[in-house]
């Protein structure tokens, strides 16, 4: 089975993503520094967490660098191993039970969070090989979600039991 590759609207939406990360970070002052936190493979790159801060200490940017490749050979089905919910209660998990999706927990910088009272400590990137529930329509989406809770309050609201609680 050939292994898909990304499309080339979602590819050229990257490129304008980056784009405008590249442009609004050459906009902060000449003295900005960046910082990273931490870094995870994924694909055949890996991705990154930063923040930008001005020469006053002002947030510039808060994002993530994606590595070359790092879109190249993801999964193409979702796994059994994901954020997985014991729904029914039936002391197994089903596959229907698994977000099954790729994800990365990224921390930023803590003395940079707390230096420049940030909202956000960490960021999550994830890859859903076959889509949220329910299907996926036939044309692309793509989302972008954002949470002010850390990962504990946000995973233990999730139904059930199971490896997604695990955090």
């Amino acid at each position: 089975m050939p292994i898909p590759t990304p499309s080339r609207r979602a590819l050229a939406s990257l490129i304008v993503a980056v784009g405008l990360v590249a442009v609004l970070a050459s906009w902060a002052p000449e003295h900005s520094r960046t910082y990273t936190g931490s870094a995870a493979t994924i694909g055949k790159g890996s991705v990154e967490s930063y923040v930008i801060l001005t020469a006053t200490g002002a947030p510039a940017a808060v994002g993530v660098h994606l590595t070359e490749g790092a879109l190249e050979q993801l999964p193409v089905h979702k796994n059994r191993r994901s954020r997985c919910f014991d729904l029914n209660s039936d002391g197994s998990i089903a596959a229907s039970e698994c977000v099954g999706d790729e994800e990365r927990i990224l921390q930023l910088p803590a003395e940079i969070v707390a230096r420049a009272q940030l909202p956000f400590r960490w960021i999550s990137v994830n890859w859903n090989a076959e889509g949220h529930h329910p299907p996926p329509p036939s044309r692309e989406r793509r989302r972008l979600h954002r949470f002010m809770l850390g990962p504990t309050s946000i995973f233990t609201s999730m139904p059930g039991t199971g490896t997604g609680l695990k955090r």
